[in-house]
């Protein structure tokens, strides 16, 4: 994973790199993670203006009406209180996320990314699967009470390119940002 923006500034955050446990409680790091939950976060790079946190899955990004759930977020502001997520991952997903450390930063990545000067890439588990056809695919998604459906007319258009499929994974360049967009995606294609 690497995410880019135009002055320059590149972090390549990659499995097996050297990271740092963030500090969650001074009294008691488990204090606020979920019951059975001994996960810590990662931060896998601090800069002035951001981190870069590992987020594992299962865990919300931000806030969630699910009281027996913490946030990474949450989880964030309480070493950072002035974190703000630049994005997001669904829950079950895991990932990097880049956290803004004040509010100009967070304008900034915003900015960025209305721009589209940031590439994001994930890799899905496929399984089994027929081979999905590579290249670049657009659809209509739509948002409805707690689902988002594939639609001929009345959506907003979603755009992902596979760029390869082996081993029951699928790497994709994901060029838009609708909620569930590649589960929806992939399962339509």
């Amino acid at each position: 994973f690497f995410f880019q923006a135009e002055d320059g500034i590149r972090d390549h955050c990659v499995t097996g790199v050297q990271t740092c446990a963030l500090p969650i409680c001074p009294r008691n790091p488990m204090s606020v993670l979920h019951p059975g939950d001994r996960r810590t976060l990662h931060v896998v790079r601090t800069h002035a203006d951001h981190l870069v946190v590992w987020k594992p899955p299962g865990m919300p990004s931000e806030l969630t009406t699910d009281p027996e759930r913490t946030s990474l977020l949450e989880r964030l502001r309480m070493t950072e209180p002035e974190a703000r997520l630049c994005h997001r991952l669904d829950r079950p997903t895991r990932g990097f996320l880049v956290v803004a450390r004040s509010k100009e930063s967070a304008a900034w990545h915003a900015a960025n990314l209305a721009a589209r000067r940031w590439r994001k890439f994930y890799v899905a588990r496929v399984g089994d699967a027929p081979a999905l056809p590579l290249g670049r695919h657009r659809l209509f998604l739509r948002e409805r009470t707690k689902r988002v459906d594939v639609v001929t007319s009345g959506g907003q258009p979603a755009w992902l390119e596979l760029l390869a499929q082996r081993e029951g994974y699928v790497l994709i360049e994901l060029l838009t940002g609708r909620k569930h967009q590649v589960r929806v995606m992939l399962a339509a294609l």
